[in-house]
């Protein structure tokens, strides 16, 4: 392994148990993507959510041990970025899928048509 990859896994491996103390902003954003989230059909808030900045670079959430990971980069994209960032983690946990994988796909598939169905009013 490279000794970049190595660090990674090692930054991974070392995530902390509690959340930092969020800006006032950050706090705000993150109630309302939740409250977005758990309006339409996600309960993101069965899972812990922590906001860290353990994170590495260039990942913006993480689903590990039944616990959802979030890092500060996820916050200065906005809300909306962090309500997906919120949302994938969920994915991976509740559906138990991986990264870029087919079954990851199908699941989003089956979340995207179902909300079109739900908007619509009938079925496919």
């Amino acid at each position: 392994l490279s000794v970049l990859l190595r660090a990674k896994q090692k930054k991974l491996s070392e995530l902390p148990a509690t959340s930092i103390e969020l800006e006032p902003l950050q706090k705000k954003m993150l109630e309302r993507a939740l409250a977005f989230l758990t309006s339409n059909g996600f309960t993101i808030d069965s899972y812990p959510v922590i906001c860290t900045e353990e994170l590495p670079r260039g990942i913006h959430g993480l689903a590990k041990e039944d616990k959802i990971y979030v890092s500060l980069a996820a916050f200065a994209k906005g809300t909306r970025e962090l309500a997906a960032t919120l949302l994938e983690e969920y994915i991976h946990l509740e559906h138990e899928v991986h990264d870029e994988t087919r079954a990851m796909q199908n699941v989003l598939f089956d979340i995207i048509l179902g909300q079109i169905e739900k908007l619509k009013g009938e079925p496919m």
